[in-house]
């Protein structure tokens, strides 16, 4: 098991400030929160978000409790944003969630707990990343999108298109628009194998790649 310390795992910037709408089951944020990652990459939660805990599988609600009440209130607020705004593949939000929990000091395997439910059970959906890249490079591109995202369990696609655009002038070297489509990863879990989940997590001290790729069957 990593021993990674919370400082390895990103920062948080701004303090959470909410107040809970006349629902009583929402609540918004009252000024913009933000998560850096070990890799510089901000996921900003803007003021006036709308957090309910959603994003949070309800099989976790009886373990945990609340999203909102213990170390891992922060990462809940994040990811549950990032939920609602689908900018980002979803694997890659899920991951961002155990990050978060382990820079806010959550225990190791609490958060393996919370990222496997999340993953397995959690939402998904698709995304398109569109970028202009030197036809030169829309393979190599192609190559690092992959890595990135196969990864997390992902599936990648691409498209291009020829363009006249050429950034900054540059005329010697052409471009490609290029799309990406990552395809979220399969849900073979059902709610039923969760506890045998997270037993083996417990257990048999399971790595981030050991849960994306969980079957009961398989160990």
């Amino acid at each position: 098991m990593e021993q990674n310390t919370p400082e390895s795992f990103g920062r948080f910037v701004g303090t959470v400030e909410t107040k809970w709408l006349s629902d009583g089951r929402r609540m918004q944020l009252l000024q913009s929160f933000t998560y850096i990652d070990s890799k510089e990459v901000e996921w900003v939660a803007p003021v006036d978000s709308i957090i309910d805990g959603a994003s949070i599988p309800q099989l976790l609600w009886s373990i945990i409790g609340s999203p909102f009440t213990g170390k891992y209130r922060d990462a809940s607020i994040i990811h549950d944003v990032a939920c609602d705004q689908k900018l980002r593949p979803s694997a890659e939000v899920h991951e961002a969630f155990h990050n978060a929990m382990r820079a806010s000091d959550v225990d190791i395997i609490q958060a393996l707990v919370m990222y496997g439910a999340v993953y397995h059970f959690g939402p998904s959906w698709p995304v398109k990343i569109t970028e202009l890249v030197p036809e030169s490079r829309v393979e190599v591109r192609f190559s690092e999108i992959q890595s990135r995202f196969v990864a997390l369990g992902s599936q990648v696609s691409m498209n291009k298109e020829a363009t006249n655009l050429m950034p900054n002038d540059q005329h010697d070297n052409p471009y490609s628009c290029v799309s990406f489509d990552i395809t979220p990863p399969e849900k073979n879990l059902q709610e039923s194998d969760f506890t045998q989940l997270m037993l083996d997590i417990q257990e048999k001290k399971l790595s981030l790649d050991d849960i994306r790729n969980y079957h009961p069957n398989h160990l």
